[in-house]
């Protein structure tokens, strides 16, 4: 009965496994128009997409809502924490140059 614990650890471990391997696939996106002084962020996406099809999704999804924008870039974080993180600095500094954050689902 002593190894009962290890082994349960092992089956949650193993059960758990393709979303922690999944967790390198976190990414949002951001864009920016500088003349209306805007910056639009997406939501996170926990995708393997590549990132070039990714970009030109959020450029397209832009471009359809008649958002002006110069670029689109669609980072990605070790995990989804540093995602998130990544997301929250983008809408701070994006604000603390003067820019509306306008976020785009």
């Amino acid at each position: 009965m002593r190894h009962r614990p290890f082994s349960t650890l092992a089956i949650l471990a193993l059960a758990l496994w393709p979303t922690l391997a999944r967790a390198e696939n976190w990414r949002f996106c951001v864009s920016a128009s500088f003349a209306e002084r805007r910056a639009y962020i997406s939501d996170l996406f926990d995708n393997g997409s590549n990132r070039d099809a990714l970009e030109k999704w959020f450029d397209q999804t832009l471009s359809r809502h008649g958002f002006a924008h110069e670029f689109v870039q669609c980072p990605l974080g070790s995990g989804k924490a540093v995602a998130q993180y990544a997301r929250a600095y983008a809408e701070q500094f994006n604000e603390g140059l003067g820019f509306k954050v306008v976020p785009v689902k």
